[in-house]
């Protein structure tokens, strides 16, 4: 069994599940993206482990499916993809259709395994699990200063990927030659792809902490995520961070709390005017003018290469997401964004981030309000799970809110369960 604390204990089956899904969360490597990007075609082991680890804990539990609530979203969803294979000509015979409506279910399914198998004691395995996740890449990202030749060479000899070179899907190195670098520091990515992603994980997992423990100063955990947030050097990140941590220390009853909401807010201020990365890139995503010209430059450059080149800024993304949103505003352009206004009429080589705005490029404006409301509800469940009210409610919702400006997180392995547990946790049927 593996001690999570004092009262919680889970056995190492389970614990392994989630490690394993936390892996496919961070999406470091192509293989664990493949359920994100439907492809079912060259990626059959990676898709069938998470599929099998699943079953087994379905197994293992005895998880009943005789619940209203997945029924309903499960309908709402069924109803919403024969819709979109009348309106764009899907059959049976598209690869990238079926894989992306298959992880679509699964996705949610995976979801009401999760809350029924763990249910409140899901977010502390998950914080647990991210505490060591956090250790190992401080060890791998300190131990590449201490002998750099000898961690370039193991790194070298491990998976490359886009920014560097991934270890054992537990660790993704950021090679300087690859430029995610700070004053020539490289930054830590930990589990994910690249940093940002990483750091908006541990964001959440800030959360779950301070909705546990209430934040004290005597928090090992807590200052462990939050050391290994400043090596992410994500601005994403710290913006996430300082807003949900000043949000609960101003709203919450005893003078001590307003002395460390000062304390923060002086942090951030002091942050913004003294780190070069954070205040310059403030700055240029402010500059309308700079962006659309800039997002002009990578269009026409995606075009004349006609290859792949590159992802538009998060603010320049949310206001092209917004053209895809009034053009399929019924029911969006799906996951396939070769629908999308965007890619019909500006380019097919360029991609957007996130946004908020995505859910209703994807499914159109009413699903995508039914999800928003259900990640609401889920907010102010796992709050009150955790015996708190008032901001409280709202601290999980506005962090996944803030993370998807800059990153896709509907559709993927444990936000999914983030995202459904106020509907999956509650006795009564919506």
């Amino acid at each position: 069994m593996v001690k999570i604390h004092n009262h919680l204990y889970v056995s190492w089956f389970d614990y392994f599940y989630i490690i394993v899904m936390m892996v496919y969360m961070g999406q470091a490597t192509p293989e664990t993206r493949c359920m994100v990007s439907g492809n079912i075609m060259h990626e059959y082991i990676p898709i069938l482990i998470p599929i099998v680890l699943t079953g087994a804990l379905i197994y293992k539990h005895r998880i009943s499916f005789d619940n209203g609530n997945i029924r309903k979203i499960f309908g709402v969803f069924f109803i919403w993809c024969l819709l979109v294979a009348f309106k764009y000509g899907y059959g049976l015979g598209s690869n990238q259709a079926i894989g992306l409506t298959f992880f679509l279910f699964y996705a949610i399914l995976i979801a009401y395994v999760h809350v029924n198998v763990f249910k409140k004691n899901f977010f502390d395995i998950f914080e647990h699990a991210m505490k060591w996740m956090c250790i190992f890449s401080l060890l791998l990202w300190g131990a590449y200063f201490l002998f750099p030749s000898t961690l370039t060479s193991l790194f070298h000899a491990s998976q490359e990927v886009a920014y560097g070179n991934n270890f054992l899907y537990l660790y993704t190195w950021m090679d300087p030659a690859k430029g995610q670098l700070y004053l020539g520091i490289p930054r830590n990515a930990g589990f994910s792809w690249e940093p940002g992603r990483f750091a908006i994980i541990i964001c959440i997992a800030i959360c779950f902490n301070i909705l546990r423990t209430n934040w004290s100063f005597k928090n090992i955990t807590f200052w462990i995520f939050l050391f290994t947030l400043l090596t992410t050097f994500s601005t994403t990140g710290y913006v996430i961070c300082v807003i949900t941590l000043s949000l609960w220390l101003l709203l919450r009853r005893g003078l001590k709390y307003k002395i460390m909401f000062v304390l923060v807010f002086a942090f951030s201020i002091y942050s913004y005017t003294s780190l070069d990365f954070l205040g310059e890139k403030i700055e240029e995503q402010s500059d309308i003018q700079q962006m659309l010209t800039k997002a002009d430059y990578q269009i026409t450059e995606a075009n004349r290469q006609d290859t792949y080149y590159a992802s538009l800024d998060r603010f320049t993304a949310l206001y092209f997401e917004s053209q895809n949103v009034l053009n399929d505003p019924i029911l969006g352009y799906t996951q396939i964004t070769t629908n999308s206004y965007f890619s019909k009429n500006f380019s097919n080589n360029i991609s957007l981030t996130g946004g908020f705005l995505k859910l209703f490029g994807w499914f159109g404006i009413p699903l995508g309000l039914l999800l928003y409301m259900i990640l609401f509800r889920s907010s102010i469940k796992i709050a009150n799970d955790y015996c708190y009210d008032g901001v409280a409610n709202y601290m999980i919702f506005i962090c996944l809110i803030m993370a998807s400006v800059s990153y896709t997180i509907y559709g993927i392995p444990i936000f999914t369960t983030f995202w459904y547990y106020g509907l999956f946790s509650n006795r009564h049927e919506i």
